[in-house]
Formats: C-alpha cells, sequence, structure tokens
C-alpha cells in the first residue's frame, strides 16, 4: 500500500487512509455540518454574485453551453470564469470569460488555480 501526501499545498507530510489531511492541517478537512468547506475563506467581488446582472449571465451562459465544457456532464452545472476576474467588474461579467462547468470539475479547477497562485506566490517571494 502506498503512503498518500497530505493535500494542503506544499506539505511533504503523509496523510492517513480515507482523510484528505495530515494531522498538522486536519482542521481543514470538510465538515458536512458547516455551510462552507474552506474556512474564513471569501471572494473579492462576493456581492457580485448577488447582483440581478450576474443572475441573468448566469442564466445565459448555463442556457448557452448546456454542458460542463470539461467533461460534458449536465449535471450540477455552475458557470466559471475562464480568468479570475478578482476586482474586475467588466471581466467578471464578460459572457466570453464565462464557461458552464460541472461542480466535479469546478472543484478540481479551482484547486489547480489556487495551487497556481501559491506556487507563484512562493516563488516571488
Amino acid at each position: 500500500m502506498s503512503k498518500l501526501y497530505c493535500c494542503y499545498v506544499n506539505c511533504r507530510n503523509f496523510r492517513i487512509a480515507g482523510k484528505r489531511y495530515c494531522e498538522k492541517h486536519k482542521h481543514l478537512e470538510y465538515d458536512p455540518t458547516k455551510r462552507k468547506p474552506f474556512i474564513g475563506a471569501k471572494r473579492s467581488n462576493e456581492g457580485l454574485y448577488n447582483t440581478a446582472r450576474w443572475k441573468k449571465l448566469r442564466a445565459y451562459i448555463l442556457k448557452r453551453d448546456g454542458c460542463c465544457y470539461k467533461c460534458g456532464s449536465i449535471e450540477k452545472l455552475q458557470v466559471h470564469h475562464k480568468i479570475a476576474a478578482r476586482n474586475d467588474e467588466e471581466l467578471f461579467f464578460n459572457p466570453a470569460n464565462c464557461v458552464c462547468i460541472c461542480f466535479s470539475c469546478h472543484s478540481k479547477e479551482t484547486r489547480r488555480e489556487i495551487c497556481e497562485r501559491n506556487d507563484w506566490h512562493l516563488q516571488n517571494n
């Protein structure tokens, strides 16, 4: 049986089978009793997701694409920004920057983007 590494970025500790994090990072483990899996995580443009303009754009993107652009699934569809639109309202509401994506692929894509950002941050410090 192979040993598994902790899912925390750049952590080289081993984790217990069936868990995602090592003993040091076990507090990050998803708790289904909490609404948000990322403790304290907040998007800089959180308020834009509650606007009528976003809801209209979201409905348009879901109808336009109709399936996940990664795997073709039609289950649990969401809208993803191809280029992160942090603090850029024009990019946030640009239909060309939005694609339809399923929950599973969206989670993987977001995790990949976070890892890339963290690696960039670590390399430039």
